[in-house]
């Protein structure tokens, strides 16, 4: 058998691995920077993704004046995302377009 064979059982899983993890410092600046990117892409999609969670929570307990406000903030903030947290890797920016 090739490489490095561990077995370990967590919570009744066993997991395989048959591979040498991947030393952080040694990664290529193209996967740090998007790691950075998309730490500020989540951050930046949070905002809207919980106005619009309690858009829709007050919807469903008729608060619709709280609901209507909320929505419009939700559909403004995904809107408005991509200029406020411009995204410099390319990878990143195009998973934040699709989510907004």
């Amino acid at each position: 058998m090739e490489g490095l064979h561990l077995s370990a059982v967590n919570f009744g899983v066993v997991m395989n691995i048959s591979y040498q993890p991947v030393p952080i410092g040694n990664l290529p600046p193209g996967m740090e920077e998007a790691g950075h990117e998309f730490i500020k892409a989540f951050a930046f999609m949070l905002i809207p993704a919980e106005l619009l969670y309690f858009s829709i929570y007050f919807n469903t307990k008729g608060e619709y004046k709280t609901y209507r406000i909320l929505n419009f903030l939700a559909i403004t903030a995904f809107w408005i995302s991509p200029y406020v947290a411009p995204i410099g890797c390319g990878s990143v920016r195009c998973l934040h377009h699709f989510a907004s």
